[in-house]
């Protein structure tokens, strides 16, 4: 799992999501997600290319959930999904960014932003 870029951009209203950002992009680095990485902070976010759904099966703590479209548009923002639950594949996602909570809450990212990653 690496890093791939320097920041996650929210293009529709000019703010950072994350400063830290992570991808997942293999099939091994999508099945273990957030489970493979230390401790999420605060300003960290995973991306998980190809994938429009999530569980948090074996997490010790919420996280927030924002799926994106081929564009890099937000289709769906779920703002905390608790431990062991699901978060069903959404309809023309093709990318799922995982966060804290507090990130998602400070970045304010709406329905129809385009997020970036530089």
């Amino acid at each position: 799992m690496g890093r791939i870029g320097q920041t996650l951009r929210n293009e529709t209203q000019g703010t950072v999501v994350a400063q830290r950002v992570f991808c997942a992009t293999s099939v091994l680095e999508r099945l273990g997600g957030l489970l493979t990485l230390p401790p999420l902070s605060v300003g960290d976010a995973l991306v998980l290319d190809r994938c429009n759904g999530v569980h948090t099966f074996g997490m010790r703590r919420s996280i927030a959930v924002v799926v994106l479209d081929n564009r890099g548009i937000t289709v769906k923002v779920v703002p905390c999904v608790s431990p062991w639950r699901v978060v069903w594949p959404v309809r023309g996602g093709r990318v799922t960014v995982e966060m804290l909570p507090e990130t998602l809450a400070r970045s304010a990212v709406r329905l129809g932003d385009r997020l970036v990653i530089d």
